[in-house]
């Protein structure tokens, strides 16, 4: 169980519920169907093992006398320690999963092209303070520092009637669709065979709505009603965030005992990735990725260069700081406890905002 202060022992309900372990080198399995239906063994008979919800609607891990019962959506990934089921998540690159119960999102920041222009710094230093009470268990916790780069979706497509004769030049074209209404575009027929990308059914190379100029990529002349396929042009549609690898990620040791833990991360948006240097010539810089950004990471009082792939791929992102990756000891086979953290700005003993310069 989590806390979200600095309790004292006396002041948290006993007996504790069960800490969470991690589970290491599994192999993901797909939940078990008789009759077509997705039938859970019992948690003591899966101790190590990881399923994956192959159905497409949601289970219900069951209830034990000191969890409550969870749904787990399709496509969610469950795993067991030997007492219980539970949501599990699985660092990437790894064969280790570990409990979602045990994973907290501090802050998410967000920057656009505008927020965070040419020029501009980024710092966040905090206190991240750990401890377990009542446990019979040490335990592992991880704080992460992480970029998320913006992904759109551009579906759904939509279909166009060309009436007449299309020939090298240009022509104009009416598009009626319900989603977009009636609009025209200018058709220019450009360049010889195929283009890169696009096959032989595919005769629309770009739109472009400033323009309004549908650009064609092939000049042969097409007789009578064709139909074409296009993208529609949606209005803006937020996909999903990618996460890049961390920016930072540092496991913490937890026991009994209070520990105080200062991180920070710094970034830079310089607008470019090279340098100028005192001859006047510039260079790349190694610490800045292709978009100029560069970024340290703070522990105690050591900073140290990100590394480049963790840094922005796009001028809108996020940065999210969370704590994850709880894990017991493994000799431990009934690990109790209550896992406590509080964060706190490095001045003062209230929390603060970010920087931004």
């Amino acid at each position: 169980m989590i806390i979200s202060s600095m309790k004292s022992i006396e002041s948290v309900p006993a007996p504790a519920l069960g800490l969470l372990p991690a589970i290491h080198d599994a192999e993901l399995e797909e939940v078990p169907l008789v009759d077509g239906l997705p039938v859970l063994p019992l948690a003591d008979t899966c101790k190590g093992h990881v399923f994956r919800n192959q159905t497409a609607k949601a289970i219900t891990l069951p209830q034990t006398s000191k969890w409550p019962a969870r749904s787990l959506e399709a496509g969610g990934v469950f795993g067991s320690d030997g007492r219980l089921f539970y949501k599990v998540r699985q660092k990437p690159g790894t064969t280790s999963y570990y409990p979602e119960s045990f994973e907290r999102t501090l802050y998410t920041f967000s920057f656009s092209p505008q927020s965070f222009s040419a020029g501009s710094e980024f710092e966040l230093s905090r206190l991240f303070y750990f401890r377990l009470m009542a446990n019979t268990s040490s335990a592992v916790w991880s704080v992460i520092f992480e970029i998320g780069v913006r992904t759109d979706q551009t579906t759904p497509t939509l279909q166009l009637t060309m009436p007449g004769t299309l020939t090298s030049g240009s022509a104009n074209v009416a598009i009626s669709d319900p989603q977009l209404g009636s609009l025209f575009y200018r058709m220019v027929v450009t360049g010889a065979g195929i283009s890169s990308g696009l096959d032989g059914t595919t005769y629309i190379k770009s739109i472009d709505l400033a323009s309004n100029t549908l650009v064609l990529s092939r000049t042969a002349t097409e007789s009578g009603e064709q139909e074409l396929t296009f993208t529609a042009p949606v209005g803006p549609n937020l996909g999903d965030f990618l996460w890049l690898p961390p920016l930072m990620e540092q496991e913490v040791l937890l026991t009994e005992m209070k520990t105080i833990n200062p991180m920070g991360i710094w970034l830079k948006n310089w607008g470019d990735k090279n340098v100028q240097g005192p001859d006047g010539n510039s260079a790349p810089d190694p610490y800045r990725n292709d978009l100029g950004y560069q970024g340290y990471a703070k522990l105690f009082d050591k900073a140290t260069p990100v590394p480049l792939d963790a840094l922005p791929t796009d001028r809108d992102f996020l940065l999210r700081v969370r704590i994850g990756q709880f894990d017991t000891e493994n000799s431990v086979a009934d690990p109790k406890g209550y896992a406590a953290y509080m964060v706190r700005a490095v001045d003062d003993e209230e929390d603060a905002p970010a920087t931004m310069s």
